[in-house]
């Protein structure tokens, strides 16, 4: 089923948590285009197909999320 999301645009939410660390390992070599948010900084990897964006969903504007989700 992974396989199947090659060429998807993905947003990932919570980015840092067990879980979602986990599936930014396991998409993070497929032909995807992958946002990554979490609420706090960290080290940036050096990977082509991840954008890192850093906020607090419960303080964000819908408009921000929105723009994130239609980008």
């Amino acid at each position: 089923m992974i396989n199947n999301l090659s060429r998807k645009k993905i947003l990932i939410i919570g980015a840092s948590g067990q879980i979602g660390i986990e599936l930014l390992n396991q998409l993070k070599d497929l032909d995807c285009q992958i946002t990554a948010i979490r609420n706090s900084k960290w080290d940036k990897t050096n990977v082509s197909n991840i954008s890192y964006i850093n906020f607090d969903l419960c303080s964000v504007s819908n408009d921000k999320l929105k723009n994130i989700i239609h980008n």
